[in-house]
């Protein structure tokens, strides 16, 4: 059995295994909480920059990937 879990939903369990909040982790990409919040909600994409920079600052790889 595996769980599929959306680039959204992976970026928030990211986020908070590295104890970041919303906010701190905007800051850490030159951005603003209410961004990271749509991205999390899935309201908006994140740019190629954005997703280089999360997944640095989180130390995982979260687009296109499934749990197993």
């Amino acid at each position: 059995m595996s769980i599929s879990l959306n680039d959204a939903e992976q970026l928030a369990i990211a986020r908070k295994r590295k104890k970041l909040s919303q906010g701190q982790l905007a800051r850490q990409i030159g951005s603003y909480q209410t961004r990271i919040s749509r991205l999390e909600n899935s309201r908006s994409e994140p740019t190629a920059d954005e997703k280089a920079l999360i997944e640095k600052i989180l130390g995982t790889r979260i687009w296109s990937v499934t749990i197993s």
